[in-house]
């Protein structure tokens, strides 16, 4: 009675096939792009030590997703941080 309903197993047809293997590889290439922003980013711009970010990652949608909004500042915040643009009208050029 029981035997039978246990055996059968669902199978996903094959538009669900064709999206899982689409969102597996979406994912991986997250991550991917996760790790070698992380890799190419100087310690100063990354919140917290570098290593630990790599296990973060590690975790599925969330980790690279966690990365890009709480770790990683935008070049250009960093740029500014670093080499803030001379205010206007201070020209710092010796005249003659």
């Amino acid at each position: 009675m029981g035997c039978d309903e246990k055996s059968e197993k669902k199978q996903l047809s094959a538009g669900g096939k064709v999206l899982l293997t689409v969102l597996g590889i979406v994912q991986i290439a997250f991550a991917a792009l996760a790790f070698w922003d992380l890799a190419s980013r100087d310690a100063r711009q990354v919140r917290g030590p570098k290593p630990a970010w790599i296990p973060v990652i590690l975790v599925n949608w969330i980790g690279p997703a966690s990365y890009f909004a709480f770790s990683a500042s935008s070049p250009t915040n960093s740029q500014s941080r670093t080499d803030p643009a001379p205010a206007p009208g201070s020209d710092h050029r010796i005249p003659g």
